[in-house]
């Protein structure tokens, strides 16, 4: 653990000790591989290692971590740190995506087919965007009349 950025043994003993131990190992090991930096492989698996803390107090399971478990623990964590993004989230995606290569997790979701509807709607809001010049916050009320009215044409 000492070359992927922890020197201090107190450190090593609680991350491995922790709920998470062997899992931040090979975390830690496979972002190495992956040429990332020391000091993003420490702030991962410290972000990683608070996430297992949280979850075993909750009563929780590797096998019940699923993208609602990770938005709550987000959630809470924004709520109270007032951040939109945690720090303390940053290397999640990393260790949800080993725990799905290693099939500790279901594969993710696929999001489901894109319709010719939505397929429109994509259009219209570049169209918004990009020819109207329409703000982030004006478009989602034009793509909701939109929608509605694609709706109430449908129905009859």
């Amino acid at each position: 653990m000492r070359e992927h950025g922890f020197a201090r043994p107190s450190v090593i003993t609680r991350l491995r000790c922790g709920p998470l131990g062997p899992h931040l190992e090979t975390l830690a090991t496979t972002l190495h591989q992956r040429g990332y930096a020391r000091n993003s492989i420490r702030g991962y698996r410290r972000a990683c290692a608070q996430f297992g803390r949280w979850f075993t107090q909750q009563g929780y399971t590797i096998a019940d971590v699923d993208a609602t478990l990770v938005a709550r623990y987000m959630h809470e964590l924004a709520q109270a740190r007032g951040d939109r993004r945690p720090k303390a989230a940053a290397g999640l995606p990393h260790l949800l995506t080993l725990w799905q290569q290693q099939g500790l997790l279901p594969p993710a979701a696929q999001p489901p087919a894109r319709t010719t509807v939505d397929h429109w709607l994509e259009q219209y809001t570049q169209y918004l965007e990009h020819v109207c010049g329409a703000t982030t916050s004006t478009r989602p009320r034009y793509l909701r009349i939109i929608s509605r009215f694609h709706s109430a044409s449908a129905d009859t």
